[in-house]
């Protein structure tokens, strides 16, 4: 095969991902591509970034040992825009080794580039590369449940996690309340009781119940669209978040 541009792992070339997350937290990343050995080609340029390959083989992953599926991840800070892709990393760079199948996890901020590289091959001659097309960045992932966000330690710091159907429906009415901008009446719960009540039914825990009650109310109209005045009449409510439409210009 003829030689060509790739954006590949190898021992000594990295590939660097830009994640751009906006929440900090812990993520999964799992790298997605295929496997290649192949002999590098040195760029004619010192400033050339990605070098090109020749002599190109397929390497399936399933055929080699876990030694050889072994990559690498480094974590480094961003230092600007408009960089090449690939980078080279300080020879005391902290890698943290992981199984390109599974991924990895690993704490992100919005200023992290991820560094992955394979450990298959040491030195010169063919190299066994990982050929990226793209990666999945998952997250935040919570280590326990309820995480500490602003809305469960809000509304669920006093949950019990073996609380049953009957606790779940407190919770979701007064959180409708908020939501609906207005009291609820038990026949207008019924609807996203029932999502609840589906997820106890699948022997879940009160917080999958919680959750399916609140996608729910999320796509309900009452949250959606200004319901206040269509019934011809403003009760106490009604004129209240009118005010609030009105002083926020919402």
């Amino acid at each position: 095969r003829e030689s060509r541009p790739m954006v590949f792992a190898s021992p000594a070339t990295q590939i660097k991902i830009n994640p751009s997350i906006r929440t900090s937290g812990v993520y999964r990343i799992v790298p997605q591509g295929f496997y290649i050995t192949a002999q590098l080609v040195p760029g004619s340029r010192p400033e050339e970034r990605l070098p090109a390959v020749k002599d190109i083989a397929d390497s399936d992953i399933d055929d080699s040992s876990a030694a050889d599926r072994s990559m690498s991840y480094f974590l480094r800070k961003n230092s600007g825009v408009g960089q090449s892709i690939v980078t080279v990393i300080p020879n005391n760079a902290a890698w943290q080794e992981f199984d390109p199948r599974e991924g990895f996890t690993t704490q992100l901020s919005s200023d992290d580039t991820i560094v992955l590289r394979c450990n298959s091959v040491k030195g010169g001659g063919p190299q066994r590369m990982f050929c990226i097309d793209q990666a999945t960045v998952t997250g935040p992932v919570y280590e326990s449940w309820p995480p500490k966000t602003p809305f469960y330690t809000t509304y669920g710091k006093d949950i019990d996690a073996s609380a049953g159907y009957e606790a779940c429906q407190a919770i979701l009415k007064r959180i409708a309340q908020k939501l609906f901008r207005r009291p609820v009446s038990d026949a207008e719960m019924q609807q996203v009781y029932t999502h609840a009540k589906k997820e106890f039914a699948l022997g879940r825990s009160i917080y999958s119940g919680l959750q399916a009650g609140i996608r729910g109310m999320l796509c309900s109209p009452n949250f959606l669209y200004k319901q206040e005045g269509a019934s011809g009449t403003l009760d106490e409510h009604a004129i209240a978040a009118r005010m609030s439409y009105f002083l926020w210009n919402s």
